[in-house]
């Protein structure tokens, strides 16, 4: 039915046309006696002229009006979403009752059946858009690319990025429902839609509606988080954080770094030049620097923030809450000479100066920190909902 108004409209001549069947069925089954009135048929058409007065008194318990309540109810437009919500408010007569309560029976379960093909088309719809989306444009290109990111592999652009969120937002309400498909098939996928989820949430600051709101992160940060756990970690005389063109050491006052899709971001570890240890470096590592007694990380690609914590991040389970406070815990490893005593010639060696700092990202001009969402996908899996 095209709108409300046509489906009273139509409603109402189905009424009258029980009506009239039903004045016509009294008159046979007067005329036929107890026999035709006590046949299957008889007390069929029996129970509908009872429930047709039942109607014009306005009775609840009349079948005729809970049917109409019925089809009121579920009438527009039906999706896999809202056709299962409003059956579910629903009520449906039990099996056995009269003529008029068994079609409103059966309707609920042929409608049931089309509410889980609308779900399932709507899931198959959302998957193959968005995963195709991703796999055609996405994968493998940074951040959503393995660790170490190649150089051959293009980083995602700002606009790109605001593309793949749109598209997830679009698709969201189907990926969600597949998401909860327990499936042993269906696993791949939903881990895959879970981790997308929770990657929207984290890259959300970074392309703000239009309320005004400041696009990026503020890092916080704390220098030598774990000295406890530290190798060689006291040799450093100095620290420093560089975003961009801001720059916090480690005796300023605390501050947060603003961080947006492009900024660079260096690590600067500093020895004392007259001290017992040279750093070394690192083929490993490509991000690390040596000059003289400095030490530099520099990640300097588009999606400089992601580089870091895919590197260097690690699980900070000695820490109040965990990694759910929205700190993330880094890890820098380095080689280290430390030579040997000039006075007695002993005391040379090789080892790796390890040291930590984390991190808090919350977004601009905000104090809430995020949690990190994981590792990011790399592809979304081959699945047929």
């Amino acid at each position: 039915m095209p709108d409300a108004g046509a489906l009273g409209v139509y409603l109402g001549q189905q009424r009258s046309r029980l009506e009239a069947l039903g004045r016509e069925a009294e008159g046979l089954l007067g005329a036929l006696g107890p026999a035709g009135a006590n046949s299957l048929a008889g007390e069929r058409w029996s129970g509908v002229v009872r429930d047709l007065e039942r109607y014009r008194l306005k009775n609840p318990n009349s079948s005729l009006l809970a049917l109409e309540n019925f089809l009121v109810a579920m009438a527009g437009d039906l999706d896999g979403s809202n056709c299962s919500e409003r059956l579910a408010r629903l009520q449906l007569p039990a099996r056995g009752g009269d003529l008029l309560a068994s079609r409103h029976q059966q309707l609920g379960v042929s409608l049931q059946q089309r509410c889980q093909e609308l779900r399932g088309r709507e899931q198959q719809e959302a998957w193959q858009q968005f995963a195709g989306h991703f796999n055609r444009s996405v994968a493998g290109r940074p951040p959503f690319a393995p660790v170490p990111w190649s150089a051959d592999a293009p980083a995602l652009e700002t606009e790109e990025m605001a593309t793949l969120l749109q598209a997830w937002d679009r698709s969201a309400r189907g990926l969600r429902e597949l998401a909860t498909d327990t499936r042993p098939a269906a696993a791949a996928a939903r881990r895959f839609i879970e981790q997308l989820e929770r990657d929207r949430a984290f890259l959300a600051p970074l392309l703000p509606a239009d309320d005004g709101s400041v696009a990026g992160y503020d890092l916080s940060v704390e220098f030598r988080a774990r000295p406890g756990d530290e190798v060689e970690g006291n040799k450093i005389i100095d620290w420093q954080l560089s975003s961009g063109p801001q720059t916090l050491g480690w005796r300023e006052a605390p501050r947060p770094l603003r961080w947006e899709p492009g900024l660079p971001l260096v690590l600067t570890l500093r020895l004392a030049k007259d001290g017992p240890a040279v750093p070394r470096t690192d083929e490993r590592q490509p991000a690390l620097r040596v000059d003289e007694r400095t030490v530099t990380l520099r990640y300097a690609d588009p999606w400089a923030l992601m580089s870091l914590l895919a590197r260097h991040r690690e699980a900070d389970p000695g820490r109040q809450g965990g990694d759910a406070g929205g700190q993330q815990l880094l890890r820098v490893e380095f080689p280290l000479t430390l030579l040997p005593d000039a006075t007695t010639g002993q005391g040379g060696a090789e080892t790796r100066a390890r040291v930590f700092l984390r991190l808090g990202i919350s977004p601009a001009g905000k104090r809430t920190p995020l949690p990190w969402p994981g590792p990011f996908p790399t592809r979304a899996p081959d699945f047929i909902p």
